[in-house]
């Protein structure tokens, strides 16, 4: 054992060649093979000191994302030891709610089926007609006041957040594109949702909002370390301090993608005049229509996860059409002329080149990685 301020020398002499490897992370693997992903000490530590220009953990959070992936460690982790504050560790997703009851987090890092996840559990308790009405005219006093410089949503919504800890603030979400109705409903009752982009290979953050600077829709502006640049075709690529060093034992795919010192993401979206970053989609689910036209499966995806009887959803192209596979919540379950129903108001709402051509109801949930992300490319129609 050592003594004293031994183990402080021992650490102090520690040489790190910041541009060296620091660990691998696996990519998720949603549309195809798993890559082993090279993070360097210097791209991690560029990515959290940019961070702290855009957002600093609150005393205590509740860490619920794997470590295995770099979103879980990186964000739900290193980030709050480097501001010396307090984690609490979730160990499973069944226990999500009692342990914000537990540990009361005021900040918690999630992906956007968390948020979908308890949403849709707080709108579940607001059922009866009642309710509904004393919930949206709650919601129509607090944005009134909000609109005069008063704040009340808090003492409004204390029994909604009593059931998260009574203490949360911000969900700090990424990983995938996230609703803006969710975003509202948060916002609506006293939380903030920081919206956020990156990618493993991006150690593993690109775009962040700030507390006092957000955008509807938006993942804020990209951190310092980093440029974006949007390419002929919409593709997003990245250049900067926070790229990976390589896929381990891979130089062709690694080729394929880092390109005169930029990342291709594989993601398609668009800067606007302020410099905020707007996600699409991914370029590989796009769905390319006879006429041409691309659609992005995740902009019909969204608003089905509104409703109350999606439990999960993804669209595919099927024989020249666009259908939507659907995951029932439980008490819709073998409802066929709900599903008849919600397509058909979906399609009188949606633009002639995102209709529905059918609603096919699934038995069993998707197959998910362990970051809860669906993998797509081992759904069958």
């Amino acid at each position: 054992m050592l003594g004293g301020g031994g183990l402080h020398r021992l650490y102090a002499d520690i040489r790190i060649d910041p541009h060296s490897p620091a660990t691998i992370f696996f990519t998720s693997g949603t549309s195809g093979d798993s890559k082993a992903v090279l993070l360097s000490h210097a791209g991690i530590a560029a990515v959290i000191n940019s961070n702290r220009d855009k957002y600093q953990a609150p005393e205590r959070t509740l860490s619920i994302l794997p470590y295995h992936h770099a979103f879980g460690l990186v964000v739900g982790v290193f980030m709050v030891f480097n501001e010396e504050r307090s984690i609490f560790i979730n160990t499973q997703v069944r226990d999500l709610l009692k342990d914000f009851q537990d540990c009361s987090p005021m900040a918690v890092a999630v992906v956007p089926i968390h948020l979908e996840f308890i949403h849709k559990r707080i709108r579940s308790t607001i059922k009866s007609k009642k309710l509904k009405v004393m919930f949206k005219l709650a919601v129509r006093i607090g944005r009134l006041l909000r609109a005069i410089g008063i704040d009340i949503r808090r003492k409004l919504f204390a029994s909604i957040l009593k059931t998260l800890g009574g203490s949360i603030t911000d969900f700090i979400s990424g990983g995938a594109a996230l609703n803006p109705d969710i975003v509202q409903f948060f916002d609506d009752i006293g939380i903030i949702v920081i919206n956020g982009y990156g990618l493993t290979e991006c150690s593993p953050v690109i775009s962040t909002e700030k507390l006092n600077d957000r955008k509807t829709g938006s993942c804020g502006k990209p951190l310092n370390c980093c440029t974006v640049r949007i390419a002929e075709d919409g593709e997003i690529l990245v250049k900067g301090e926070n790229l990976f060093l390589g896929y381990y034992k891979d130089e062709k795919q690694t080729r394929e993608v880092l390109i005169n010192g930029e990342f291709a993401t594989g993601d398609i979206g668009h800067l606007d005049e302020e410099g905020y970053l707007f996600i699409t989609g991914r370029k590989k689910n796009l769905i390319v229509l006879s006429n041409g036209e691309n659609i992005s499966p995740e902009a019909i995806e969204m608003p089905l996860l509104q409703d109350e009887g999606v439990e999960e959803v993804v669209v595919v192209e099927h024989e020249g059409r666009i259908v939507a596979l659907v995951y029932p919540a439980e008490q819709y379950r073998g409802n066929e002329e709900y599903f008849r129903q919600l397509r058909d108001n979906y399609n009188m709402q949606a633009p002639s080149m995102r209709q529905i051509a059918d609603i096919r109801l699934r038995e069993t949930a998707f197959e998910k990685n362990s970051s809860r992300k669906i993998l797509r490319h081992r759904i069958e129609v």
